[in-house]
């Protein structure tokens, strides 16, 4: 699809933007992720970020379920634990070579020497104030708490948890409130809030508004199904369409072919992006993110005497200031070595605020290597190590879906020749099998982001020329908000440029993080709103009646991707 003409820029970005999505005020842009749900109107200059979750008070004697702020960690087992040292001391070996701008190597403090420090010089924590937060109380069972509401709830109060994403994709699971029906009802609480609360527009008038939904790149069919029937039916939006986050970030950014990697919290997605098409086979993802570095942080964090007791990262106010302080101090930059000084604002809930000094050396560049030695995440759990998108996902109502039409007419074959082909029945039912629950690409080994680009590039090229593989080699778009690491794109073009094959060598490789001095947390949500004011945008669009004539039927003739 052609980007959209915009008016010449006679100021900052923002400032362009203004006049020209202002006549779409009434369009909403809908980015989910793991742990924040970005939307706002495509008039908007930056989407609201609010926590995408909602908990509930429980009876005494109902099931449990509460799902943390950060992604859980795993019981340290000793074989575990010689692991993650072993990388630990892989990448301190590697940071020793490092050279830095200076010409000088770079030096490297042991971690026992950062832990005797400060269990020698550790002190009372300096008390600041009366903390201005409160705990969030309620006392009635049907009465939701959502958003960043969920992360001061009353401890002494039973609540169930639910973040109804997880690793990028609906969170489904076994215990309470994990069927889909459930995730999806929380969704819907979820987003009818953000739209009360933060967009100031009543669920009543949804039926003037259109939506677009962003989704990743490699999707659950059954889920997007849901997805569009909660917008369409259950809130009830004049129209909608559906859009890769892929090809949100290279509208968002400009940059028509590109390889795109988006680092949320939870999940890191590669795929290869040329002229608004994401190609499939190219789609990669991995589930470790932000949320993963702050745990390997925490990590290293106790193992170099960290002062403050007791910090549970379970705990959604420690899991806060946890992720705060890794973002505060965790840094790619080779320049940066030796011992810091250090400081942290510990911030409960009706009590003193503490500050506490301590200090750091190599644990703030060790925990984002993380990305690029993912046996250091073995510390969280997961559930699958890299996969890219499903092969196939049966829906029974679709006419043209593949297994119906390979279904009949096997059947009819079968009439028509009396079992004169059976062995070959036989073998292409056993294609189909592989064909249906398959994928393109499954792997039990955590991929190296590094690892993961150069594969997704190789994939890509199978089907694209010469002249487009040689962009996606120079291109390389970094979205998301664990993005913004500093160092980070000039670690990352160093090691492609090591691993690059030969024949691709030499030429310049770009790494953006920052495009047109926007936010990289936004780039996807602003790319989705600059797609909704494309011309060939109007032909996407779906309305209810549609919906609930065609259902899943219609996406194969709207989405802007091959259902």
């Amino acid at each position: 699809m052609p980007m959209p003409a915009v008016p010449e820029a006679h100021g900052p970005w923002e400032v362009q933007e203004r006049e020209f999505f202002s006549s779409k005020g009434n369009i909403i842009v809908i980015h989910p992720g793991s742990k924040y749900l970005r939307i706002g109107r495509v008039s908007d200059l930056k989407p609201y970020a609010m926590l995408q979750a909602v908990a509930r008070l429980r009876s005494p004697d109902a099931q449990r379920h509460e799902d943390t702020l950060l992604v859980p960690d795993v019981r340290v087992t000793k074989h575990l634990l010689s692991e993650v040292e072993d990388c630990c001391i892989e990448i301190c070996s590697l940071l020793q070579s490092c050279i830095q701008s200076n010409g000088g190597h770079r030096g490297l403090t042991p971690y026992t020497k950062i832990a005797s420090m400060n269990r020698s010089s550790q002190q009372q924590p300096e008390s600041i104030d009366k903390s201005n937060l409160s705990y969030v109380r309620t006392v009635d069972p049907n009465q939701a708490v959502v958003g960043d509401k969920v992360v001061y709830l009353e401890p002494r109060d039973a609540y169930n948890i639910h973040f109804p994403f997880r690793r990028g994709e609906l969170n489904v699971h076994p215990g309470v409130g994990g069927s889909l029906t459930s995730v999806i009802n929380d969704v819907e609480i979820i987003w009818c809030y953000a739209i009360e609360k933060l967009l100031r527009i009543p669920k009543a008038e949804l039926g003037v508004y259109k939506a677009v939904l962003v989704i990743p790149d490699i999707y659950n069919r059954q889920h997007l199904k849901e997805l569009t029937n909660l917008l369409l039916v259950r809130l009830g939006f004049a129209s909608c369409f559906l859009v890769q986050d892929h090809v949100c970030a290279t509208a968002g950014s400009g940059v028509p072919t590109a390889c795109v990697i988006d680092i949320g919290d939870q999940k890191t997605s590669v795929s290869c992006v040329d002229e608004c098409v994401s190609i499939k086979q190219s789609r990669m993802k991995m589930e470790y993110g932000g949320s993963d570095i702050t745990q390997a942080f925490f990590w290293l964090l106790r193992r170099a005497a960290f002062p403050v007791k007791p910090c549970k990262p379970s705990d959604p106010v420690d899991a806060m200031i946890l992720t705060q302080l890794k973002e505060d101090y965790c840094h790619l930059n080779m320049d940066i070595s030796g011992i810091r000084d250090v400081s942290v604002t510990v911030d409960r809930p009706e009590s003193m605020c503490r500050r506490y000094r301590f200090k750091l050396a190599d644990e703030c560049i060790i925990a984002p290597l993380g990305l690029f030695f993912p046996s250091l995440f073995s510390l969280t759990e997961r559930h699958c190590e890299t996969k890219g998108q499903p092969r196939y996902q049966h829906q029974a109502e679709d006419p043209h879906d593949m297994l119906y039409i390979r279904e009949t007419g096997r059947r009819g074959k079968k009439e028509a020749e009396a079992g004169e082909d059976m062995a070959e029945e036989e073998e292409v039912g056993g294609d189909m099998d592989d064909f249906a629950s398959g994928s393109d690409f499954q792997s039990d080994i955590l991929l190296a982001l590094d690892a993961a680009v150069l594969q997704s590039i190789e994939r890509a090229s199978e089907t694209l020329s010469e002249e487009v593989v040689r962009k996606l080699y120079t291109n390389i778009l970094v979205v998301g908000g664990s993005a913004k690491i500093e160092g980070f794109s000039t670690w990352l073009q160093n090691r492609i440029a090591l691993k690059i094959p030969i024949e691709h060598r030499g030429e310049p490789i770009e790494v953006m993080t920052r495009v047109k001095d926007q936010d990289s947390e936004n780039t996807v949500w602003k790319g989705a709103a600059l797609f909704a004011c494309m011309d060939a945008a109007n032909e996407l669009w779906i309305k209810p009646k549609e919906w609930k004539r065609y259902s899943v039927k219609i996406l194969r003739e709207r989405a802007p991707f091959v259902w």
